[in-house]
């Protein structure tokens, strides 16, 4: 499954270079890691019915060139892993040229005790294999 989302670069995403800051990049990768959960609609809301939480567990930014203030930006994530963990893969383009890449890691854990669950929620995979 493949989702993506434009975007406006926001003034107040810049640094003192006139940059934008890096670890904005991440806040990009949770507005298309959040836009695909509502495509599938499993939601936050949808976790806490399921008495879980999925925690990011590791992520990775690589970036090859920079963002400015009000760059036009398309935003995509694409699923690569989707039975006993939740790996996501991003890209960052503006217009053809590749600004970023990157992933996180999702493991589904109990929400009261936070114990890793050893797979994610059948209703879940089959959303993300449809």
């Amino acid at each position: 499954m493949k989702v993506k989302i434009t975007y406006t670069v926001p003034f107040h995403d810049t640094d003192a270079l006139g940059i934008i800051w890096y670890g904005n990049y991440y806040k990009y990768f949770e507005l298309v890691r959040n836009f695909l959960f509502e495509k599938i609609k499993f939601e936050i809301s949808e976790w806490k019915n399921q008495k879980l939480m999925l925690v990011i567990t590791e992520s990775n930014c690589k970036y090859l060139k920079p963002l400015k203030y009000n760059d036009k930006i398309i935003i995509s994530a694409s699923v690569s892993e989707s039975v006993y963990r939740l790996k996501l893969n991003y890209k960052i383009h503006k217009g053809k040229i590749l600004v970023a890449t990157g992933y996180t890691i999702q493991v589904p854990i109990k929400d009261d005790n936070y114990v890793i669950l050893n797979k994610l929620p059948k209703k879940l995979i089959d959303k993300l294999n449809k």
